[in-house]
Formats: structure tokens, sequence, C-alpha cells
């Protein structure tokens, strides 16, 4: 029957903790507790003598099974940061484009009071072309912060990368 030799496994409070059938230590009942205190700085050789190793296999152990577990851990945390402040940004670019949002539909509903009061000085047709115009490049400009949002949402479903995204919508649009 075949039977790997180093297992790397998450223990009960999910850390990722290395244990090799080979090393008498990590075989040991009490092998959380030896690993605590080596954590802990307490004297390599107290602890042989205290649980009856041999020094040369609590060396081996720390250097072998800690040191190679807590790099694991390292590598998990940093990718979580990772992962953690990516989320941190996407939900500010998602913050930015609502404030655009409402920037845009601020200017729309300025625009619409503004029309009341020229209502009053009769307007001509230039002026009411004018108005539509300017109407329709409000409205453009909040379907295209929309259609970004939902690009958006689907790279976050995606995870891929946002910053081509990011630099069209800091772009001046051209509206002709």
């Amino acid at each position: 029957m075949f039977r790997p030799e180093i297992y790397i496994v998450r223990n009960f409070n999910g850390e990722v903790v290395i244990i090799s059938m080979d090393c008498p230590v990590c075989v040991h009942p009490e092998r959380i507790e030896i690993d605590r205190k080596v954590m802990l700085a307490q004297s390599i050789r107290e602890l042989a003598e205290e649980y009856g190793f041999r020094l040369d296999d609590l060396v081996e152990h720390f250097s072998q099974h800690v040191i190679k577990a807590e790099k694991i851990r390292l590598l998990q945390y940093r990718y979580l940061e990772r992962r953690f402040v990516r989320y941190i940004d996407l939900q500010e670019e998602l913050l930015k484009l609502v404030d655009r949002l409402n920037l845009l539909f601020g200017r729309l509903e300025k625009f619409d009071e503004q029309s009341i009061d020229v209502s009053r000085s009769k307007p001509t047709a230039r002026d009411y072309i004018a108005s539509i115009s300017e109407r329709r490049k409000i409205i453009g400009e909040i379907r295209e912060t929309l259609h970004v949002i939902n690009k958006l949402k689907n790279e976050v479903k995606n995870e891929k990368d946002l910053t081509e995204i990011l630099k069209k919508l800091g772009e001046p649009k051209n509206c002709s």
C-alpha cells in the first residue's frame, strides 16, 4: 500500500500544517502545543528534554515542517490581501461611477429647471434644438456610465483587470 511521506493539511484552526510520517514530532499527540512553544521562542533544547525528543529531530521538524508551513501561510495571506485590496479598489470604482451618475442626473435636473425659466421668455426654435441636443448629450453620458458599470460587474464576476475600463471612463468624450 502506497502512503505518502509528507502531508500538507489544515488543522482545526484552519492553519496550514505539514505532517511527515517519518518525523517523531509531527506524529506526536501534542504536536500543536510543541509547535506553539517553538514559535514562542522557547528553547528547543528544553522542549527536546520535556518531550523526550532528540535535539536533531526537533531542529529538523522546526526547519522542515514549521518554517515551510509558515511560508505557505504567508503566501496565502499575501494572496488574500491582494484579493481584498482588489475588492476595495472595485468598491471605490463603483462608488466613483455612482457619483458620476448622480452628477449627470443633477446636470439633467438643472437643465430642466433652466428650460422652465426659458419657457417664460419665449425661446426660439434654435434654443429648443440646442436644448434637445444638450439633453441627448447628458443622456448619452449616463448611458455610457451605465454601460461601464455593467462591464465592471462582468469584470468582477470574471476577476479581470479593470484598469482599461477605468481609463476609458476618465477619457473625455467627443459628442457630435
